[in-house]
């Protein structure tokens, strides 16, 4: 027991400071596993890519199919209504960063960018100058033709002949059907001509145009369609602009070919800092029973990050005549989430890029995918802890602000060493009150620096309370002097050993506590 007692004055101190670093990461588990929005679940893994590419979402008879490419080739997980998984398969193909690929009913069809291959024996079936899958069809572009090929015979079927060589195809599936839209550009702007895909036939059902301003230019262009009316949604870029800064701007318009595509211009708004979203790309276009909904991923607000306040992340905002509606956000990780794909309404799935092979993540308004992914996994606990360490590796600039408040009461022991030696060799006890007092003085007179307003911003609500700067240097004043009170006389200390042992535990202590918040 006296052995313990005597180790009290090392214990004591660390248990505070262990419960300090408990809590920083019990607040930082809680910011990593934030879900996005009340109404969505966090993210819930699927499986691993290693392309950075949208996988293919097939919705089947079982429920629906979820495709993506690995190193050896193609993953293929089939899961029920309630994302319970039913089935797996893996199918071989020669992957590289060009790679794409369709599969129905077990049938494979992939392209390297400049030619067509059976998937079963990788025989060459032909060159293209695009391949455009679908989750119902295949389509691929040669020269200035548009074809459709079976991928049950592997015979190709020409649907069209497009305007230019240059012309793009853009697909579109709603619960309608399957829709083409042809893009060319020629002195009078950009047109754009809508086709529908029926019994290996396309039908064209309208056209449109659109006429950038004259300081931008168009950058993408995606579409629905829905009772037989056109949303289209129009990117461009400004590169003079009055900051001096390429500007991104965005226009989206309905239109049912009797009149010309009229636009509104959009500006998006983060829903959680309500600051606005940069970078809006991957965006796609979804018919719901209320009108038009837009997915997308934008740079916007985030806790889930070290050092970093902002990260990629996935969107989802509803799109009318008065512009955007309100914004939810769907995904919220550490890492760049990019190439959304909406599976259903209340069901979002992206890939998650971080390092040689990226995760393949999954959102919903699912009860059964809000309560899978309300799981702990060493994934989230990872984050978690990595965002911690990071955390009290900025601790250490703590201690060189707090320079100011100990070097005046060692400063006063010097003095004693020369004016007043002999009140340091008898252990007087006023010394001890004076450089404490030396001490607390300093440190409240000069708190400025280290307890600033952007620490206390970002400090937690529990240690940045109106007063709490002054009132944790005095606690922690009181729980360091009780420490030393309690094993200082039991190893007969001296005064300036004391002096050192109390400033040492009480820079600790904040150090631990508010350093983590000092950058």
């Amino acid at each position: 027991m006296k052995t313990l007692r005597l180790k009290l004055v090392w214990i004591l101190p660390l248990i505070i400071i262990a419960a300090g670093i408990m809590l920083l990461f019990f607040e930082n588990y809680q910011e990593v596993t934030e879900p996005a929005d009340q109404d969505w679940s966090r993210d819930w893994e699927v499986g691993e890519t290693t392309a950075v590419k949208h996988p293919r979402i097939q919705k089947s008879k079982d429920g629906v199919q979820i495709s993506y490419l690995t190193d050896s080739g193609i993953t293929q997980h089939t899961y029920d209504d309630n994302y319970t998984e039913t089935d797996e398969q893996h199918y071989s193909i020669p992957v590289d960063k060009f790679t794409s690929f369709y599969i129905e009913d077990d049938k494979l069809l992939y392209s390297d960018y400049y030619s067509l291959y059976r998937g079963d024996t990788e025989e060459k079936l032909t060159d293209i100058d695009g391949f455009i899958p679908t989750s119902s069809a295949a389509f691929y572009q040669k020269g200035n033709a548009l074809y459709a090929i079976d991928p049950t015979n592997y015979e190709s079927s020409k649907l069209m002949t497009l305007t230019s060589n240059d012309s793009k195809v853009g697909t579109a599936e709603t619960d309608e059907g399957t829709y083409l839209m042809e893009e060319y550009t020629d002195e009078e702007g950009r047109h754009l001509h809508f086709f529908e895909h029926v019994d290996n036939q396309v039908k064209k059902i309208g056209e449109a145009a659109f006429v950038p301003s004259g300081s931008e230019s168009i950058k993408d262009i995606q579409f629905t369609v829905q009772n037989k009316e056109a949303a289209v949604l129009i990117s461009t870029v400004q590169k003079q602009s009055a900051s001096g800064q390429m500007e991104n701007h965005y226009y989206f318009g309905t239109t049912s070919f009797q009149e010309p595509l009229k636009t509104t211009s959009l500006s998006f708004i983060d829903p959680v800092s309500s600051q606005p979203l940069r970078e809006i790309s991957d965006m796609s276009l979804h018919p719901q029973k209320e009108g038009t909904s837009l997915l997308f991923k934008a740079v916007g607000a985030t806790n889930t990050r070290f050092g970093e306040n902002s990260q990629f992340n996935i969107y989802k905002a509803p799109l009318g005549a008065s512009g955007v509606g309100e914004i939810t956000r769907i995904s919220n990780t550490p890492d760049l989430s990019t190439h959304p794909v909406q599976i259903q309404d209340n069901s979002v799935i992206w890939v998650d890029k971080g390092g040689d092979s990226h995760k393949l993540l999954l959102s919903s308004q699912n009860p059964e995918i809000i309560e899978k992914a309300d799981t702990w996994n060493s994934r989230v606990l990872l984050g978690a802890l990595g965002k911690t360490m990071g955390m009290l590796s900025y601790s250490f600039f703590g201690l060189l602000i707090m320079t100011f408040w100990y070097i005046w009461p060692l400063l006063f022991l010097v003095i004693l060493m020369f004016v007043k030696r002999d009140a340091l060799d008898q252990d007087r006890t006023w010394i001890l009150l004076t450089g404490i007092a030396i001490y607390l003085a300093a440190a409240i007179l000069v708190r400025s620096p280290l307890f600033s307003e952007k620490l206390l911003a970002r400090a937690p609500d529990y240690l940045s309370f109106p007063g709490s700067p002054i009132i944790f240097i005095l606690g922690f004043a009181l729980i360091s002097f009780g420490i030393l009170k309690t094993g200082a006389k039991r190893r007969d200390w001296s005064i300036p050993v004391q002096i050192t042992y109390f400033i040492s535990v009480h820079v600790a202590l904040i150090t631990i506590f508010f350093g983590p918040y000092v950058l």
